[in-house]
């Protein structure tokens, strides 16, 4: 007999199934018509109206009622928060361009995250290298690794303290550049 987690986890990917299906529907994209705490309503380009409801939203960004594509997926950039176990950085000595470093670190961000997050999604408000020392940033091992590893080619000394690892399941809906992560999507016909 399968346990609560295997049950929770098959109700997840039968729910991201029939998410897929609805999301051809929406075909080459269409406009979020409205938004609720628990549900927002999408219109696709043939006029079809859906309701998605998501059951335990960790994050939202919305960033304009109109996109070109509808996709529901279980690994991206933005999921890695939410996903992956986290880590702290901090260090101990300053760069010799303080200014360029923290440049550099935003780059590394980017293009680690493909252009989703920056440095202000990770970095401790205030945070400056010149400083020389403190806690420069929070955020998935796998980009604070990254940063880590670019400080120290720049000779700044820092150090890494694991941190939690997320649990449950998290999908993505992404609806051009606005989005949902949430533990479950549920679609229905308005």
């Amino acid at each position: 007999m399968p346990d609560d987690r295997s049950r929770d986890d098959h109700a997840v990917n039968k729910m991201a199934t029939e998410g897929r299906q609805v999301l051809e529907s929406l075909g080459g994209g269409g406009e979020i018509l409205r938004r609720q705490t628990t549900y927002w309503d999408l219109k696709g380009t043939a006029g079809e109206t859906w309701r998605c409801h998501f059951r335990g939203k960790r994050e939202f960004v919305f960033d304009g009622p109109r996109f070109g594509r509808a996709e529901i997926l279980d690994t991206h950039p933005l999921l890695w928060t939410h996903q992956q176990p986290s880590a702290m950085l901090f260090f101990s000595s300053s760069p010799e361009d303080p200014d360029g470093a923290e440049r550099a670190v935003e780059n590394t961000i980017r293009a680690m995250t493909e252009g989703w997050r920056g440095a202000d999604d990770y970095c401790t408000p205030g945070a400056r290298l010149q400083d020389g020392y403190g806690k420069l940033m929070e955020g998935p091992q796998r980009i604070v690794d990254g940063v880590k590893r670019l400080l120290e080619g720049l000779d700044v000394r820092c150090s890494m303290i694991n941190g939690h690892t997320p649990r449950g399941a998290s999908l993505l809906l992404l609806l051009g550049r606005s989005f949902i992560v949430a533990e479950a999507f549920v679609f229905e016909v308005l």
